[in-house]
């Protein structure tokens, strides 16, 4: 479902939901046999006005939760319960940004949010929740009539391992009409996810274990 309105010319909301369910017959093998079932929402909410003609703000708020169940008996056994798996994820992430007009070439960008994770499945010893506000700047420019330049930045803060910032400038030039150069340099990381970090499987009948971080 979506859904809109503009309470104004310069102010606007948008919503939208989205839930999907599955239920299937499970086997992985001729006498292993059970039921899946899957259940997912997502939902996402934004709001936009403008101040002025230099002033815009948007504020969106984005909101998930993906569920599964799974189970195996053994037929041989008068239906004893073989194995069973589940998986609860919940994400959140609102966000407020800000844009300034200083010319019709110059443009600053500014905006602050906060990411919410909990995940509580199979293999996993403990209920690990993500914790990570952030903010960043960028800003826009024309050099030239034929050279542009983006200048940004993005700080985050985490409750599951060190703050970093992540800088990037980025330039773009007008060869003619129809070629345009463009060139960036920028520093970045890659999240660990919730797997790497507290996964705790052991198979004992192959003789392996595979253990996250912060489970080691």
């Amino acid at each position: 479902v979506k859904a809109g309105y503009n309470f104004s010319l310069n102010t606007k909301l948008i919503a939208l939901a989205r839930f999907y369910t599955q239920n299937q017959d499970y086997a992985s093998s001729a006498t292993l046999r059970g039921e899946s079932t899957i259940n997912e929402f997502n939902s996402y909410l934004k709001l936009e006005h403008d101040f002025s003609t230099k002033w815009q703000s948007f504020f969106e708020v984005y909101a998930s939760n993906y569920k599964t169940d799974e189970y195996l008996n053994d037929a041989e056994a008068n239906n004893q319960l073989y194995s069973k798996s589940y998986f609860d994820q919940w994400f959140l992430r609102p966000e407020a940004r800000l844009t300034y007009t200083v010319k019709p070439d110059q443009v600053v960008l500014l905006g602050a949010g906060y990411t919410y994770e909990k995940l509580d499945r199979t293999d996993f010893a403990t209920t690990p929740e993500n914790k990570a506000p952030y903010v960043y700047a960028q800003y826009e420019t024309q050099l030239t009539n034929n050279l542009s330049a983006i200048v940004g930045a993005r700080f985050d803060a985490h409750n599951q391992y060190k703050s970093q910032l992540s800088p990037k400038v980025a330039l773009t030039y007008k060869v003619n009409s129809k070629l345009r150069l463009k060139t960036s340099l920028g520093y970045g990381y890659k999240a660990p996810d919730f797997r790497q970090l507290y996964f705790n499987f052991s198979n004992s009948a192959v003789g392996y274990t595979v253990l996250g971080y912060n489970v080691v």
